[in-house]
């Protein structure tokens, strides 16, 4: 949530909510200090669509004198990245490569793929701030090569990364960058 103005104000509350109208989950604010935008961050676990949640605003500021100029502007942003490419067969492997820029943990799971679309395997990840994860794939899915995506709670763009398919015999290296999901 961001672009608020008028009496919205600092009280704002962001909050994801069961059917029942129990709370999930509450927004953190995006800068320390000031919570007037506020980034509220999951992902599904599940593999189902998320239909019984719905995500509320409340402001302690703006309750019954509100008017035209007290606005917000809600936005959702799809984090699962990809990478198109990983090899892992012969003497080739891949290392996966990701950085967390920000000032905040992002926790995740790497999910394999082969090149038919079945599921090879998968690893969670937790990434403190201002860290890289440096993980030999072939840890995970030895002798096989596809796809990864990557679903994680970071905020859109935090999370930055990218493979390199090594083949010590020749010196031969490809690297994959990882790039948002495309819906």
């Amino acid at each position: 949530m961001d672009a608020t103005s008028g009496d919205i104000g600092a009280g704002v509350l962001l909050q994801r909510m069961d059917s029942g109208g129990g709370v999930i989950q509450t927004a953190q604010p995006v800068t320390l200090g000031l919570n007037y935008s506020q980034s509220l961050r999951f992902m599904n676990t599940t593999g189902t669509e998320v239909i019984n949640q719905y995500v509320r605003v409340l402001s302690s500021s703006c309750t019954t004198d509100c008017g035209p100029d007290d606005v917000y502007r809600l936005r959702a942003f799809e984090t699962t990245q990809s990478i198109p490419r990983f090899n892992n067969s012969a003497s080739q492997i891949t290392v996966l490569l990701l950085q967390n820029p920000s000032g905040y943990a992002i926790n995740g799971t790497i999910y394999f793929w082969s090149t038919a679309g079945a599921l090879l395997g998968q690893q969670t990840f937790s990434l403190p701030t201002k860290n890289t994860l440096v993980l030999n794939t072939a840890t995970v899915v030895p002798g096989l090569g596809g796809a990864i995506t990557l679903a994680n709670d970071g905020r859109y763009g935090d999370l930055s990364g990218k493979t390199v398919a090594l083949e010590p015999a020749t010196g031969f290296s490809f690297d994959s960058p990882m790039v948002p999901r495309v819906n």
